[in-house]
């Protein structure tokens, strides 16, 4: 599983949707003063997770990300939390940046 979005409560997601025996890389969360609190360690110990983080796009995640996206095997749904009409970008934009009212992902409209 790989977590783009970089924030907290994705990271968390994932520990908690990882199969037993699964491999997490967080990606996203590259930014100063990001920090992961509230995760019960035994998750992880008992679930047999390996939990890694990368700095840059390893080779192919983004193209086999979108695969499955397209194949609908993966559903990307739940992480949009926003929808914004695209005349309201800077407000959105903020929302984001800023992480406001639990923004994951904001999805612009035209």
């Amino acid at each position: 599983m790989v977590e783009f979005a970089g924030t907290a409560e994705a990271a968390r997601q994932a520990i908690q949707l990882a199969r037993r025996g699964g491999r997490i890389v967080l990606a996203g969360a590259t930014g100063p003063g990001r920090e992961l609190s509230g995760v019960d360690l035994s998750t992880i110990v008992r679930g047999h997770l390996t939990i890694s983080g990368v700095l840059a796009n390893p080779t192919g995640i983004s193209r086999r990300g979108l695969e499955l996206m397209a194949g609908g095997e993966v559903d990307v749904k739940p992480l949009i939390t926003h929808h914004v009409p695209l005349e309201q970008f800077a407000q959105a934009w903020q929302t984001c940046a800023e992480r406001r009212d639990g923004a994951i992902r904001v999805m612009l409209h035209p």
